[in-house]
C-alpha cells in the first residue's frame, strides 16, 4: 500500500539527512498545510516499503525536489546527493526549477548545486517569518518569479557591518547578457567578508562628480581582487550601470582583446537595444566598441545614470600587441573617456603596462592607483586549493586525469568533454561531476559556457591563475606535451566527422587558443582554414567574427615564414568574408517554417551584401511571423528597412521599400506599409531626367505588383507610360516598357500587359543597333511569358535565338539566350528551354537560365524535375538558390524532412569551399606584392600555385583577371605558359566585344607594372578601334606619369581621334577619362579641361544607369588626380548608382588625403556608408597624417 501511494503525482519530494529530520518534518507539514502534496520519507516509508523504489518513484512522479541543506547533508549524505541529482538531470539548465535548495544553517554549497539559486531558512525573527520565507521560495520556483504580492517598503538605509547574512538581491547591469552574468555569479563569493571600506570607496568613485575617470585597484596574487570586483558588478551602487570583463588566462579564449571586445560589445549593444553585427573585422570591431561606448555613456547620462566599465585581471591579458589588429586590452580602454564614463581596473603590479598604451593614457597616471589590502579569507582559500592540488596530483587515475587535462587545456572542458578524454573509458560524465562537486574538487571552479550558456553544461578551470601555474610546473613540459597530444587526437576525431552538431565548445573556441600558445604552425593553419569547422561556429554564434579573428591570429603567427601558408590564409580570409553574402534569400524563411526561428534570424543577419541583406531579413521576418514569433518579425523588418536605407541608391531603395512594405502588410501593420510605399513613390518622383525617372518608375511598378499592391502598381504603370512619352530615343524606352509589361502581368491585368507589349515591340524594332534590338526582343519575350502570351513568346524567342549568332559587339550576347530560355520555360516549353540553356557558353548566364527553368518547373508543380535541373546547375550560387526554392515549396507542402535535407544542402552549397577565382586572384595579388618586395623565389612558387588555380576557373571572362595580374608580375620562367593560357582564355571568350574588353584589362595591368612596350604591342592587336583607343589612352597616362611626355602625347592623340567619333559611349567615356589625366600630366591643362567637358557630356548620354555611373566616376577620379578637386567632387557626387558613387568617392578621397587636404578627405569619408569603401579613405588619411608628423590625428581615423 505504501509503495502504491508513491506513484501518485506529488508537488514536492523532500531530500534531507537523518540529523535534520525534525526541520524537514516541519517543512513538509507547512507545505501540506498550504495545500501542496509532499513525498516525505518519514511519512511515506511505511513497513514493507523499499527505499530505492521510493527514490525512483520520486524522480518520476514528484514535480520538484527540495534539498534541505546543512553542513551534515553536504558532508555526509551520499543518498541526499543521489536524490537531488535525479531531479537535476531532468532540468540541468534550471528552466523548470526542478531542484529547490533550502539552507537551514550557514554552510558552503559547491559543485553543481552551487549553480542553483538557494533560499535561506535561518536567522529569521519568528515562526511566521520562517513560514513566509519557505512558501515564497517554493512559489517562486513554481512560477519562475519572486515578485512580492504587496508593494515593498522604500528602503530607509542599508545596514553595514556585522556577521554576513544572506546576500542582497543581485542588481546586475540592465542589458547584461545572461551568459556572461552567469560567469560572474560563479566568480563571486556567496558572502563578501570584511570589504565594506573598499565597497564604499568604489561607490564614492562612481558617484562623486569630482572623481577622475579611472581608478586602478592593484594588489598581489591571492588578495581577493576578483571576489571584490565580481561582488561589485552584481551589487552596483544605485544610479550606475556596470559593463564588465574578467580577464582569465587559465580559461582559454577568455584573456585577449577578442574576448574583451566580444563580451563588452554584447553588453553595450543590449543596453542600447541593438543587435550585435554577425561579422566584424578587427578594425571594425574596435570602431564598434568605441562607438557603442560613447553611445551607451550618453544613453545612461540621459537617464540620470553613470556607466561603469570594469576590467579585472588586466595583468592576465594574453594579447600580443604586434600590430594594430592585436592591441592589448589596456590599449583598448579609452584615453579620453566620453562624459559620464568611469573605468575601474584591477590587477597585479606586474607585468608592466603594455607598450602599446600611449604615454598620456590615464593608466600611466600613478595617482589613479589604490592598493588593495590582502584578505585573510583569500589566504585561507589559497591554502585549501594548494593542498587539494597536491592531493589530486597524487590521487586516483581519475583525479590525476582531471587535473592534467584541465591544466593542459587551460580550462573550458565540460564534464562530457573530460569523460571522452579520460584514460579510463568507463568514466562517465556523472563520475566527473560527482568528483568535482566534492571536497576533492575545490581546486576547480565551474563557469557557464561562453557561447552556449543556457545548455546547462558547465565548463571547468582551475580556481586561480597561481594554481594553474603551479599545476603546469608540477607536470612539466614532457607530461603536458603528452596531454596536448591527447587533446589533438580528440580534436582530430571531431574534424574527421566534419564537426557534427554536438561538437564541444572547447574545440570551437579554447582549443585554438591552445594551438596559438603552443605555436603549432601547421595545425594552426589547418584549423584556421577549416571551412566546416567555421560553419559549425557560425551555427553556434550566429556570426563570423570569431572565425575571422582566428584567421588573423594565424596570419600573425606564421608571419615571415611559409609564404604559401600566408597565401592560403589570405585567400581563405576573403572567402570567409564573402561566404554569407550570397546565401539564397529563402533559406532563413524555410528554417523558420521548419521550427527553427532562431537559426533563421542568425542566418539572415549573417548576410552582409548590401544589395541582398535587406531582402533576406524581410523574407526571414515573414517566416518567423508565420510561426508565431511576432516580436522577432517586427525586429527583423526594422533591420531590413535600416539595411536598405543605409546602402541603396534612390531607385533601388524605392523598390526595396515597396517590397518591405509587402512583408509589413503580412504582419497586419497597414499604416506602416502605406507610409513605406508612399515614400518609395516620392523617391522615384524626385529623380531628375525623364528617361531616368521613367526607368525607375517602371522598375518600382514591378516591385509594387510583386508585393501585392495592385492599385498602386497600376497607377505607377500609368505614370511611367506618361514619362516615356517624352523620351524620344527608342533604346531608352525599350527596357522600361518591358518592365511595364511584367508589372501589368504581375498585377493581374493581361489586357494592359498585351497593349504594353505591342508598344514595347514597336519601340524595340525601331532600335538601330542590332545588338540592342535582338537583346530587347529576348527581354520582351521574357516579360510576355510572365503575362502568359505564348504566341508572342514563341515568335519573339525564335527570332531572338536566330539572330543571336549575328551579335558581334554585344558585351554579353549570352544574355539574349538567357532571356530566350527563361521565356520558353515560363510558358511550359521546358525541353526547348533546357536545350537553349545548354547552348549558352558562359557558365554564369547558363546557370542563371537553368535557375529560371527550375523555378518554372516548380511553379508547374514538378518538384522532381525542378530538383533534377537544380542539381545540374554549374554555378554554386544558382544551384543553391534553386535548391532553396524547392526546399521552400516542400516546407509549404508539409514535407518537413525533405525540406530540411534540401535547405541544409542549399546552405552548405552556398558556403562551399573557396572557389577557384577567389583563390587564383588572392595568389596573383600575392605574387605582385612579393615581386615588388624582391622576394623572387617566393613569388615564383606563388605564381605556379596561382596558375594552377586559374586553370580551374571555368568562366573565361573570370579567368582573365588573375591571369592579367600574373602576366604583369610573374617571373620570366612562367611567361610562355602564362601567355599560352591567356591566349586560350581569350579565344574561348564569346564575342569579339568581350575579347576586346578583356585585352584592355591585360594592357592596363602590364602598363601599370611598367611594361609599356609590351602593353602597346598587345594593344595594337585589338581589332575594335574604340577598345584599341582605350588601351592606348591607358598607356599614355602611365607614360606621362613615368616621365615620357612626348610618347604619351603621341599615343594620346591617336586614341583621341578615335574616341571623339565612336558610338561606343561607355568605353569612349572611359578612354576620355584617361586622356584628361594624360593631358594634365604633360602640362596641357586647357586641353584637359576641354576633354573633361566632352567626357562629362558623353557620360550623361549613356542610358544604362550603372554604365553612366562608371563613366562619371572614372572622369571624377581622373580630375581628382589632376588636381581639379572641386569639379572632381561635383562629378563623383552626381553618380546615380549610390554604391558605385561611394566606391569612386573613396578613390577620390584617397587622392585628396594624399594631396594634403585632410579635412576634406574626412568629410568625404563621412558621406560613405559602405564601411569597406570608407575604410579606403581612412587608411590613406591615417597614412598621410602620419607622414605629415601628426601622429595623434593619424590614429583617430582608424579608431
Amino acid at each position: 500500500m505504501g509503495e502504491q501511494t508513491t506513484t501518485e503525482r506529488r508537488d514536492f519530494f523532500l531530500s534531507y539527512t537523518r540529523a535534520d529530520t525534525e526541520t524537514a518534518q516541519w517543512i513538509a507539514w507547512e507545505l501540506e498545510n498550504a495545500g501542496y502534496t509532499v513525498l516525505f520519507q518519514a511519512w511515506d516509508m511505511v513497513p514493507g516499503s523499499n527505499w530505492l523504489r521510493l527514490v525512483h518513484q520520486a524522480s518520476r512522479h514528484a514535480e520538484r525536489t527540495i534539498a534541505v541543506l546543512s553542513a551534515a547533508y553536504l558532508r555526509d549524505s551520499e543518498f541526499g546527493e543521489a536524490e537531488w541529482l535525479a531531479a537535476y538531470q531532468r532540468d540541468p539548465r534550471g528552466l523548470a526549477g526542478r531542484v529547490i535548495p533550502i539552507r537551514i544553517e550557514e554552510c558552503v554549497v559547491d559543485g553543481l548545486l552551487a549553480g542553483v539559486v538557494h533560499a535561506d531558512l535561518f536567522d529569521l525573527p519568528d515562526r511566521d517569518a520562517f513560514r513566509a520565507r519557505l512558501l515564497s521560495a517554493v512559489e517562486a520556483a513554481r512560477s519562475g518569479r519572486a515578485k512580492p504580492l504587496t508593494e515593498p517598503p522604500f528602503p530607509p538605509g542599508i545596514v553595514r557591518g556585522g556577521a554576513p547574512g544572506p546576500p542582497p538581491p543581485e542588481s546586475p547591469m540592465p542589458g547584461t547578457r545572461s551568459g556572461y552574468l552567469m560567469q560572474i555569479r560563479q566568480i563571486s563569493p556567496r558572502a563578501l567578508l570584511d570589504r565594506q571600506k573598499e565597497l564604499d570607496a568604489l561607490a564614492a568613485f562612481c558617484r562623486d562628480p569630482a572623481a577622475g575617470s579611472y581608478v586602478w585597484w592593484r594588489a598581489a596574487a591571492w588578495t581577493g581582487k576578483s571576489a571584490l570586483m565580481s561582488w561589485f558588478v552584481l551589487h552596483p551602487p544605485p544610479g550606475t550601470r556596470v559593463a564588465s570583463f574578467f580577464v582569465t588566462a587559465r580559461y582559454a579564449g577568455n584573456s585577449d582583446r577578442n574576448a574583451f571586445l566580444g563580451v563588452l560589445i554584447e553588453q553595450l549593444s543590449e543596453v542600447l537595444g541593438e543587435s550585435v553585427p554577425p561579422f566584424q573585422s578587427e578594425s571594425g570591431q574596435e570602431r564598434l566598441w568605441f562607438r557603442l561606448l560613447d553611445a551607451t555613456a550618453e544613453h545612461c547620462a540621459r537617464r540620470g545614470e553613470r556607466l561603469i566599465v570594469l576590467v579585472d585581471g588586466l595583468d592576465e591579458d594574453t594579447s600580443t600587441p604586434t600590430s594594430r589588429a592585436t592591441r592589448s586590452i589596456a590599449a583598448l580602454l579609452p584615453a579620453n573617456p566620453p562624459p559620464g564614463l568611469r573605468v575601474v581596473v584591477a590587477g597585479r603590479p606586474d607585468p608592466p603596462i603594455p607598450a602599446d598604451v600611449p604615454p598620456n593614457h590615464p593608466l600611466r597616471d600613478p595617482d589613479i592607483v589604490r592598493i588593495l589590502r590582502r584578505s585573510p579569507h583569500a589566504s585561507a582559500i589559497r591554502a585549501d586549493m594548494q593542498a587539494d592540488l597536491d592531493r589530486l596530483r597524487n590521487g586516483s587515475l581519475l583525479e590525476r586525469d582531471l587535473l592534467g587535462l584541465v591544466t593542459a587545456a587551460r580550462g573550458g572542458l565540460s564534464g562530457h568533454d573530460l569523460a571522452e578524454l579520460c584514460a579510463d573509458h568507463e568514466t562517465t560524465e556523472w563520475d566527473i561531476e560527482r568528483l568535482l562537486s566534492t571536497v576533492a574538487g575545490r581546486s576547480f571552479t565551474a563557469r557557464a559556457a561562453r557561447w552556449r550558456p543556457d545548455d546547462g553544461r558547465a565548463v571547468y578551470l582551475l580556481g586561480h591563475e597561481e594554481i594553474q601555474l603551479d599545476a603546469e610546473r608540477s607536470y612539466g613540459p614532457r607530461r603536458l606535451a603528452d596531454l596536448h597530444r591527447r587533446l589533438h587526437t580528440w580534436a582530430d576525431s571531431y574534424r574527421a566527422r566534419n564537426w557534427p552538431p554536438d561538437t564541444p565548445e572547447y574545440l570551437l573556441r579554447g582549443y585554438y587558443q591552445l594551438l596559438l600558445l603552443d605555436d603549432d604552425g601547421p595545425r594552426l593553419v589547418r584549423y584556421a582554414t577549416d571551412l566546416r569547422r567555421h560553419h559549425r561556429m557560425l551555427d553556434v554564434t550566429g556570426g563570423d567574427t570569431a572565425a575571422l579573428a582566428e584567421v588573423t591570429e594565424a596570419q600573425n603567427s606564421v608571419r615571415g615564414s611559409r609564404v604559401l601558408d600566408l597565401a592560403r590564409l589570405a585567400v581563405y580570409r576573403t572567402a570567409l568574408i564573402d561566404r554569407n553574402s550570397y546565401l539564397p534569400r529563402r533559406i532563413p524563411a524555410v528554417w523558420a517554417v521548419l521550427g527553427h526561428p532562431n537559426r533563421a534570424e542568425q542566418i539572415a543577419r549573417a548576410v552582409l551584401d548590401p544589395y541582398t541583406r535587406w531582402r533576406v531579413l524581410a523574407e526571414a521576418a515573414t517566416g518567423v511571423w508565420n510561426v508565431g514569433d511576432r516580436a522577432a518579425a517586427v525586429r527583423l523588418l526594422d533591420e531590413a528597412e535600416q539595411a536598405a536605407r543605409r546602402f541603396l541608391s534612390a531607385d533601388v531603395l524605392a523598390s526595396a521599400l515597396v517590397t518591405i512594405a509587402g512583408h509589413v502588410t503580412g504582419t497586419g501593420d497597414e499604416s506602416r506599409a502605406v507610409l513605406l510605399a508612399n515614400e518609395a513613390e516620392g523617391l522615384v518622383g524626385r529623380i531628375s531626367g525623364h528617361e531616368y525617372r521613367a526607368e525607375a518608375t517602371a522598375h518600382l511598378a514591378v516591385s509594387t505588383a510583386e508585393s501585392g499592391d495592385r492599385d498602386r502598381a497600376m497607377r505607377l504603370i500609368t505614370t511611367a507610360e506618361a514619362l516615356l512619352d517624352d523620351v524620344t530615343t527608342p533604346n531608352h524606352r525599350a527596357e522600361p516598357l518591358c518592365d511595364l509589361v511584367r508589372a501589368a502581368a504581375e498585377a493581374g491585368d493581361p489586357d494592359r500587359a498585351g497593349s504594353l507589349a505591342d508598344r514595347a515591340e514597336r519601340t524595340i524594332r525601331c532600335v538601330g543597333n542590332l545588338d540592342e534590338r535582338v537583346d530587347g526582343l529576348a527581354r520582351l519575350a521574357h516579360a510576355a511569358a510572365v503575362a502568359g502570351d505564348e504566341s508572342r513568346v514563341t515568335r519573339l524567342a525564335r527570332e531572338a535565338a536566330e539572330n543571336a549568332p549575328a551579335i558581334a559587339n554585344s558585351e554579353r550576347p549570352e544574355r539574349t539566350m538567357y532571356h530566350v530560355a527563361s521565356a520558353l520555360a515560363r510558358i511550359g516549353e521546358h525541353r526547348r528551354a533546357e536545350a537553349t540553356a545548354a547552348a549558352i557558353p558562359a557558365p554564369g548566364w547558363q546557370g542563371d537560365a537553368q535557375y529560371e527553368i527550375s523555378r518554372a518547373l516548380l511553379r508547374a508543380g514538378d518538384q522532381v524535375g525542378a530538383e533534377r535541373v537544380a542539381r545540374g546547375i554549374g554555378s554554386v550560387s544558382g544551384r543553391a538558390h534553386a535548391l532553396a526554392d524547392i526546399a521552400s515549396a516542400a516546407a509549404s507542402a508539409g514535407e518537413s524532412e525533405r525540406a530540411e535535407l534540401l535547405v541544409t544542402h542549399a546552405e552548405e552549397t552556398a558556403r562551399s569551399e573557396v572557389d577557384p577565382y577567389t583563390r587564383a586572384t588572392g595568389l596573383a595579388n600575392l605574387v605582385s606584392a612579393l615581386s615588388e618586395a624582391g622576394e623572387e623565389t617566393r613569388a615564383i612558387r606563388a605564381a605556379r600555385e596561382a596558375e594552377r588555380a586559374a586553370r580551374d576557373i571555368t568562366d573565361p571572362e573570370m579567368r582573365i583577371w588573375p591571369l592579367a595580374t600574373l602576366l604583369a608580375h610573374g617571373h620570366s620562367s612562367l611567361q610562355v605558359q602564362l601567355e599560352a593560357l591567356t591566349e586560350q582564355t581569350l579565344n574561348s571568350t564569346n564575342g569579339a566585344y568581350s575579347r576586346a574588353g578583356q585585352t584592355v584589362y591585360i594592357v592596363t595591368q602590364l602598363t601599370e607594372a611598367g611594361q609599356h612596350s609590351r602593353a602597346e604591342a598587345i594593344a595594337r592587336h585589338i581589332a575594335d578601334p574604340t577598345f584599341e583607343a582605350r588601351a592606348l589612352a591607358a598607356i599614355s597616362r602611365q607614360l606621362a606619369d613615368s616621365g615620357q611626355p612626348d610618347r604619351a602625347r603621341l599615343l594620346a592623340g591617336e586614341a583621341e581621334s578615335v574616341v571623339l567619333t565612336t558610338t561606343e559611349e561607355l568605353h569612349g567615356a572611359l578612354a576620355l577619362a584617361d586622356l584628361v589625366l594624360t593631358a594634365a600630366r604633360v602640362g596641357d591643362s586647357h586641353h584637359a579641361a576641354q576633354l573633361a567637358g566632352v567626357a562629362e557630356a558623353t557620360a550623361h548620354t549613356i542610358a544604362h544607369s550603372r554604365s553612366r555611373s562608371l563613366a562619371l566616376g572614372s572622369l571624377g577620379c581622373a580630375l581628382g588626380d589632376a588636381g581639379e578637386l572641386d569639379r572632381a567632387e561635383r562629378i563623383v557626387s552626381s553618380v546615380p548608382n549610390l554604391d558605385v558613387q561611394w566606391w569612386y568617392l573613396s578613390r577620390l578621397g584617397a587622392s585628396v588625403a594624399r594631396a594634403g587636404a585632410h579635412e576634406r578627405a574626412e568629410d568625404m569619408a563621412a558621406r560613405i556608408l559602405n564601411p569597406d569603401h570608407r575604410g579606403w579613405i581612412l587608411a590613406e588619411l591615417a597614412g598621410a597624417l602620419a607622414e605629415a608628423g601628426d601622429h595623434a590625428r593619424a590614429e583617430a581615423p582608424v579608431r
